[in-house]
Parts: C-alpha cells; structure tokens; sequence
C-alpha cells in the first residue's frame, strides 16, 4: 500500500509538472536592456571622473575630450584598479591612476607607458586592453547610461531604444528644466512616492506652499 501511494504521487507530481510546462510562459524582462537615469549633470564636475553604480555594477563616469559623459566598467583591464580614482587629461583621456594606462571615449587603450615604444601601438589595440563601455546619451541635464556594456551591436540597440521620458517633453511640449534639489529621508522610495501622489495630502501638509488647506 506504501508503494502505491508513493506512485501515486509520482503521478500526480508528473502531472503538476506536464500542466505547468504547457502554461504560457511569462513574458522575460531584461532588466539590462534598458536607459538608467543615472546622474545630473549639474553634480558632475567635467574635470574629474565619477565613481557610480547600476544594476550592482561599479561604473565610472567621466568627460572626454569630445564633450560627451562617459560611462565605463570602473575596472582598468590592465590590474581592476578603479578608474574612478584615475584622471581626466587635458587630451580628454581617462588615466589610470595605477599604472597610467589612458583610455578614448569609445574605451579604446590610448597609451601603455610601461610598453616599449616599437611595441606600445600593438599592445594598446589589443582587444584585451580595452575598457567595458556602457552606451550614454544626455538629455535636459541628465545622463542616461544602458544597462549593459558591449560592442557596436549592443550600443546600436541602446542607440534604437527610445529614452524613458515622455513623448509629450521629448517633443517640444509642456515642460521646464529647473534647478535640481536634495534632501536626505529616512525611508525607501516607495514610501515618498505614494506620499507625493496622495493630492489630499500635499495641499494639508504644505498649506500656503503648495495649495491651501481650506479651500482646495
């Protein structure tokens, strides 16, 4: 009787497996392929590079010589040092701080000082001496970054797909850039965010700022 009731239940989990391999699966969401608003541009400083995170991803964004944000894998390819501790150079290169290998804005090696000179060109264009490069783009004073780093397939797909901002704005219509403010709150953003969404709450709260309690 025991090992029926174990068949049994093989059965019936055989059964459970079978339904659900031939349910309709969800719909995959790749996280990765997507726009991030990652920085202001108004808290950067041009002169220096900028230690940043996406994604669990230690990133580094930077300005080089073309007037572009950059945002690179914060990991030289030479030893992992950290190119957020590096430098901008006046040729609009990022060098490493560690043994100050540069890098272009396409991620590209630019120089390898410890290299002899008749050698130093073939060592910089080695597929390995380049910098992981995340797909920008810069909009009213933001700097979006693509949540994966690649090649010229993955920033022509970032280059395809549209900002995370709306149509109505990116088109010319309603809408002012202003200054951009920081407050520090002890609390997860979902909190804030049903908190700014509460109207009844904002002109109560906020009278003779934002409404008046009264009468609105």
């Amino acid at each position: 009787a025991r090992s029926a009731g174990c068949a049994a239940g093989d059965q019936d989990t055989g059964a459970a497996a079978a339904a659900a391999a031939a349910a309709p699966r969800a719909l995959s969401y790749d996280w990765h392929a997507q726009w991030y608003a990652l920085a202001v541009v108004d808290d950067l400083d041009a002169a220096r590079p900028h230690r940043a995170k996406l994604l669990g991803e230690e990133l580094v964004l930077w300005k080089d010589g073309r007037g572009a944000w950059r945002c690179f894998q914060d990991a030289c390819p030479h030893r992992l040092a950290p190119l957020s501790e590096g430098r901008v150079e006046a040729d609009g290169t990022l060098l490493c701080s560690y043994h100050a290998w540069r890098f272009d804005g396409s991620g590209s090696c630019t120089a390898v000082p410890q290299a002899e000179p008749q050698a130093e060109q073939a060592a910089a264009a080695h597929p390995r001496a380049c910098v992981k490069s995340h797909p920008t783009a810069e909009w009213e004073g933001v700097v979006f970054v693509w949540g994966k780093h690649g090649g010229a397939d993955e920033h022509l797909r970032a280059a395809n797909t549209p900002l995370p901002v709306s149509p109505e704005l990116q088109t010319g219509g309603r809408g002012a850039r202003v200054a951009w403010t920081r407050r520090a709150l002890p609390y997860g953003y979902e909190v804030w965010l049903e908190n700014a969404l509460d109207a009844a709450h904002v002109v109560c709260a906020h009278h003779g700022i934002a409404g008046d309690r009264y009468n609105d």
